[in-house]
């Protein structure tokens, strides 16, 4: 019976030490559940505020040099139709500008996301073009007739044809029907992502046993999720190697390559903020320590 009893004494404490590190390893798998979870709720947040928002495709615009791209080429197709009709550069590039550019562009965005994906084809350019050729060859004193005006409608539809091309968002209809499908999920997406991970941080911190194992829990998840979110921000941008793709034209490229670099760009915001979160709890948890050890020290001096 002694030999029993010593044997069930030896062979307690592996069984309570398995029991100790089994409990210790669901706080910190649900810490790590919790991390992709907060990951995931950034990527849907990254998603509604650049893919889903109109401002950041007219801020993209405006950053990405678009407009000034955009006009230069117009400048070089619009002198090129001038030289073969005998048309100055001057007249030929009177009817735009960049501000007109970033106008029209600004309100083709608008109208993307407001549902209106129709082609503009821009006739008002067309008839601009059509008054300032028509306007040089009266200056020059020559007669306008039938035939001239047939050759200037051919060079003005030609302009507003490299226009139309030109200044609008391509692939308007299927980049709405990409818009419209995501607004409908990625609230849902948020909620339930924000939701899971608060669940999971709050059961890893009740399975961890104690206040400072829970703030431990929370920190991991947190320091985690900030490094994660700043892979998305400086690794996956560059292994995509865009700048390397031939895309015409180059005011396209230009603003595509802004684009999708910001997006990636936006996940460091979540980086910081979830890093500020992690070092204000790490904080806490170490403020909380040196206190308890200063209580502690005065009452040993005490007794």
């Amino acid at each position: 019976m002694e030999e029993q009893s010593i044997h069930n004494t030896r062979s307690a404490p592996p069984a309570a030490t398995g029991k100790k590190r089994a409990g210790a390893l669901w706080p910190l798998l649900l810490s790590y559940l919790a991390s992709l979870l907060l990951m995931v709720l950034a990527v849907v947040a990254v998603a509604m505020f650049t893919l889903c928002s109109k401002g950041y495709l007219q801020r993209q615009v405006k950053k990405s040099s678009f407009t000034n791209a955009v006009y230069a080429l117009l400048c070089d197709n619009y002198e090129s139709y001038g030289a073969a009709t005998g048309f100055s550069a001057e007249v030929m590039t009177s009817f735009i500008s960049t501000e007109k550019i970033a106008a029209d562009m600004d309100k083709s965005v608008s109208d993307l996301y407001d549902g209106d994906t129709a082609f503009d084809l821009r006739n008002e350019i067309s008839n601009a073009c059509y008054d300032a050729l028509k306007a040089d060859v009266q200056g020059r004193g020559l007669e306008i007739t039938e035939d001239v005006k047939s050759g200037i409608a051919v060079v003005a539809d030609a302009c507003r044809q490299d226009y139309a091309n030109y200044v609008g968002v391509p692939l308007a209809s299927q980049f709405y029907t990409i818009v419209t499908k995501l607004n409908r999920v990625l609230w849902v997406g948020l909620a339930i992502s924000a939701l899971f991970a608060g669940a999971a941080l709050l059961l890893a911190a009740r399975l961890s046993g104690s206040p400072r194992a829970g703030l431990r829990c929370f920190i991991f998840a947190f320091t985690a999720a900030a490094g994660l979110c700043l892979l998305l921000a400086v690794g996956v941008y560059p292994s995509l190697r865009l700048a390397s793709l031939s895309i015409q034209p180059a005011s396209l490229r230009l603003l595509l390559l802004s684009y999708v670099k910001d997006v990636f760009g936006s996940f460091g915001i979540f980086a910081a903020v979830y890093g500020l979160l992690a070092a204000g709890l790490l904080a806490t948890t170490l403020l909380a320590h040196s206190l308890a050890a200063r209580r502690l020290h005065r009452r040993t001096n005490r007794n």
